[in-house]
């Protein structure tokens, strides 16, 4: 039902919508999963907004790569 909600929040958003705009790999599921650990409940949900929210920040420091 949340996912419903937020897919029916974006859709104004975009322009097109197609399943090209929810792209999300195996590798960053995992990458979520094992930053966070694999025996918490809690620990993934950590990793999945560290890897959401890394990339933004470090957005500002492209200059530098």
């Amino acid at each position: 039902m949340i996912a419903g909600l937020a897919g029916a929040f974006l859709c104004p958003l975009c322009i097109v919508v197609s399943p090209d705009t929810f792209v999300l790999t195996f590798n960053h599921i995992m990458m979520m999963a094992v930053i966070g650990g694999l025996g918490t409940i809690w620990g993934p949900i950590f990793g999945a907004v560290l890897i959401t929210v890394l990339p933004e920040y470090l957005r500002s420091y492209a200059d530098y790569r």
